[in-house]
Parts: structure tokens; sequence; C-alpha cells
């Protein structure tokens, strides 16, 4: 399988089939985990969403005029102490991140290798070994990610907030005609 070629759809489509014909159980032997653990903080998230979402809206409300009302230091370690579930969302969306990172690297150093070694079946050895040589460049990779997509989702929200919620728009303003 010759892998930098032009394709137009038809032979990307049959390149990707044959693809996983020939290399398939091997790549997902090798991210198989990754891909079930991230399915799992997906499913324990969306649950705990369903579960508990008003109640992590209005604790979190709670929590800042319990911020407010006591002294600091105490208010912030009632508020976590009684909300743990606070801190325990951000730690798995972090975990989400960095098991995206590694899902993203491994899928790209097993096609550098594969097109590399040609049809050798390649090992998990293997590719945590390429991890630990890029690293540098899958960090930089990663940082830059972070710092283009969060401000990028910021200004396609703001427009799309602004579009729909305006000061002109038809919801809110009353014309007379």
């Amino acid at each position: 399988m010759e892998f930098y070629k032009k394709r137009d759809f038809k032979t990307l489509l049959t390149d990707t089939v044959g693809f996983f014909k020939n290399y398939g159980k091997n790549y997902l032997q090798i991210i198989g985990l990754i891909l079930i653990l991230i399915l799992m903080l997906f499913t324990i998230l969306y649950v705990s969403y369903l579960l508990y979402g008003n109640y992590f809206d209005e604790s979190l409300s709670l929590g800042l005029k319990i911020i407010h009302k006591k002294d600091l230091k105490e208010g912030f370690q009632n508020y976590f102490f009684n909300n743990p579930g606070t801190l325990i969302f951000p730690f798995f969306l972090i975990l989400l991140l960095i098991l995206f990172l590694f899902l993203s690297s491994f899928t790209v150093l097993y096609m550098n290798r594969l097109s590399d070694q040609g049809g050798a079946k390649i090992k998990f050895k293997d590719i945590i070994g390429d991890i630990r040589r890029n690293i540098k460049k899958i960090l930089i990779f990663f940082i830059g990610f972070i710092f283009i997509l969060i401000p990028l989702t910021w200004i396609i929200f703001s427009i799309s907030s602004l579009i729909s919620f305006g000061v002109n728009s038809p919801i809110n303003s009353t014309t007379i005609i």
C-alpha cells in the first residue's frame, strides 16, 4: 500500500477499507485500550451530567455565596469538601485531553512506522519509543492546539451568540410601524 499519493474519493474509500483489512487488527490492538478509556470517560461524564447536572449548577452558585460570606480559606475548603464533583469534572476533562493527545499521536506514529517498515507487524513498544523520541513535538502541538482552540472557540461562540441574541435581534426589539 502506498501511503503518500493523491487519491480521489473512490480510491480513498478503497484504500481505507484495504488498510483496515490488512492492518486493522494490529492497529486496534495497539490503540484499543486508549479507545476503551475514552469511551469510559465519555460515559462517566455523560451519566454524571444527566444525574447531577442541576446539582452542579446549584452547588456552584451556592458555593460562591459561601466563599464570599465566610473567611476565604474556610469557604474554599467547605465548598470543595461539600462538592467533590467540581474537582472531579476538571480532572476527567484533563485526562480526556491527554488521552486524545496520545490517540492522535499513536495514529500518526503508527502510520509513519508502517510506511517505513512496510508490511511488518508493529509492536506497542515501538510506538512508545517513537513517542519518547517525539515528545517535544507532541507537547508543542498540544500547547499550540490548546492556545488556538480555546480563543477560536470563544470567538465562534461569541459571534454565534451575538447573531442569535444580538441587540437588534427581532426577538429582543419591538418595532413600531
